[in-house]
């Protein structure tokens, strides 16, 4: 899935052609620049099932651009996941409030990133992970920033993608968005770059 977030419409087209999402009433893009301004309810996909976007029992990477300078709670970015609730077969990409990159699966625990994107300027924020090895690792503008062992369980088939929240619940990014991308390998380091 690829979500240019550069449209003025609240249907947003997967550059793939299989997965468009539509934005919630409280999201918007910013006239003056075209990226995907999150200030609510943001981008949710359809129900998919486990075989289309694996993000439990399979290689994937998720990836995106951010911009944002708040310091106020977890921020999701990217999350698979039931509407509203955080369960088993859970996983989500976010930011904690002091402006590290997080990836969490339920009931496996957080890979927490040491560099810092809520500085106000535009990041790329990447977790790439490998099934055979169990392993997720974190990216910062290209940069491997963390690695570590994640036993990620199986998604839900009724579970969504949400693009700026947990769920479309809570958890909602504070800032821009553009260019998200949701891989089914494992992309490298230099690939990612």
């Amino acid at each position: 899935a690829y979500y240019r977030l550069d449209g003025f419409s609240q249907t947003v087209q997967d550059l793939t052609g299989t997965y468009n999402g539509t934005l919630g009433s409280d999201s918007g893009v910013n006239s003056s620049d075209p990226t995907h301004d999150v200030a609510g309810p943001t981008l949710t996909t359809g129900p998919t099932t486990v075989s289309n976007i694996n993000l439990g029992t399979h290689d994937f990477t998720i990836e995106a651009w951010v911009k944002t300078d708040t310091t106020t709670g977890v921020r999701t970015l990217v999350a698979k996941s039931a509407d509203g609730t955080w369960a088993a077969g859970g996983k989500q990409l976010s930011m904690s409030a002091d402006g590290h990159v997080l990836f969490d699966g339920y009931g496996v625990g957080t890979l927490t990133g040491t560099a810092v994107v809520n500085d106000g300027a535009w990041h790329h924020v990447a977790v790439s992970f490998v099934d055979s090895s169990s392993t997720a690792t974190l990216y910062v503008d290209g940069n491997q920033d963390v690695s570590g062992a994640m036993a990620l369980g199986a998604d839900n088939v009724s579970d969504k993608i949400y693009i700026g929240s947990a769920g479309g619940a809570s958890q909602f990014f504070d800032g821009q968005m553009d260019e998200v991308a949701i891989w089914s390998t494992a992309r490298s380091a230099a690939e990612i770059r």
